[in-house]
């Protein structure tokens, strides 16, 4: 194994687990336990990497360098938690199963428990695995009074060590007192309005299929680096053909739904709205029909897709819509299809020139 390591402690725990056992068929309950697992573990990409699972959670830690933004951290756990949700949702809903292992899904929730911290490696008996206070006090934290206290059991507690690079204000304070340890401050965010506000955002995301234009292109690096270099100023203009590119944190004080900023081409700049955001996985943005002269830049909607390849690489997929209507519009539809489709290979082979340099 690697050295001694400094980071993001993440452990995602399933709620109700014994409960849910309990007069449950033993084999249809674990293939459905392990349906939800594997599911968690398709979000455990890099930067994250995978410790262990430990019966009904999943460890997994993140260097900081690796991770620097908290945020992007918490944006990737309400993906994954809407993900769970929508498991749960088809095995509790739309199961023809009337058995007690399909009963009691839907009582089943997900919790995380995210601390920042130092671990040491060790291997005993052909196991890694890593070992040190912090992760001692993040695995304590599981047992927690945050679901007595605030009422919810789909969460994300967060130590304040973790809080301090995570930069939102939708956190509630919170103090939890772990077994033959000191008091710990921490932070609670209930993940049942993210995950609302995560299906609504879904629901404008453009599907390959709705799309008028689509774009596939392969980036010489993993999703994480890949979706830096398409959303963080100073880097996309390095590479796109665009005069500028700025965001703004949105109403949670973070990178996410609802920021705003703008993409500058052509002399003008044109508002974009963030409409879905999924770290490392997806985003979708929308941008405001603008008039300057004679110069006329209509409404669209587009979702850019990361998949990870088997090499490392990327492949990003775009996929966009246009939202103007009227007879400029529809003229139009060809042009721009034309101008995003002509230069995109030009585009690629810059993003790529300047990550091997």
């Amino acid at each position: 194994m690697s050295g001694a390591g400094a980071g993001w402690l993440v452990l995602a725990d399933i709620s109700g687990y014994t409960g849910f056992f309990a007069g449950a068929e033993p084999e249809h309950a674990q293939d459905i336990l392990e349906s939800l697992l594997r599911g968690i573990l398709d979000h455990v990409r890099a930067p994250l990497r995978l410790v262990k699972v430990e019966g009904d959670a999943v460890f997994s830690v993140a260097e900081g360098a690796a991770l620097p933004d908290g945020n992007a951290l918490i944006a990737t756990l309400a993906d994954c938690y809407h993900d769970f949700r929508l498991q749960l949702d088809v095995v509790g809903y739309r199961s023809t199963c009337d058995c007690a292992a399909c009963e009691n899904a839907p009582k089943l929730d997900l919790k995380f428990i995210v601390h920042r911290g130092t671990w040491l490696p060790q291997s005993l008996g052909g196991v890694d695995d890593v070992v040190g206070p912090d992760v001692i006090l993040a695995h304590k934290l599981l047992k927690n009074a945050v679901a007595e206290q605030r009422g919810t059991r789909g969460y994300v507690l967060a130590t304040r060590a973790a809080l301090q690079s995570i930069d939102r204000d939708d956190f509630v304070p919170h103090v939890e007192q772990p077994e033959a340890l000191d008091e710990v401050p921490c932070g609670v965010l209930d993940l049942h309005p993210l995950y609302d506000a995560i299906r609504e955002a879904g629901a404008r995301s453009v599907s390959p299929d709705d799309a008028e234009i689509s774009i596939a292109y392969e980036v010489d690096a993993p999703p994480s680096a890949t979706w830096d270099w398409h959303i963080t100023p100073g880097l996309r203009e390095r590479w796109d053909d665009v005069d500028g590119w700025a965001l703004a944190p949105g109403p949670q004080g973070a990178y996410g739904v609802g920021a705003q900023g703008h993409c500058a081409h052509g002399g003008v700049d044109q508002p974009i709205t963030v409409t879905e955001w999924l770290p490392f996985r997806r985003f979708t943005f929308e941008t405001r029909e603008i008039a300057k002269g004679l110069k006329w830049f209509p409404a669209v909607r587009s979702t850019f897709v990361f998949t990870a390849l088997p090499d490392g690489r990327s492949r990003v997929e775009s996929h966009t819509i246009m939202l103007s209507k009227g007879v400029r519009a529809w003229l139009l539809r060809k042009l721009i299809g034309a101008r995003i489709l002509g230069g995109m290979d030009a585009r690629v082979a810059r993003l790529n020139a300047v990550l091997a340099s």
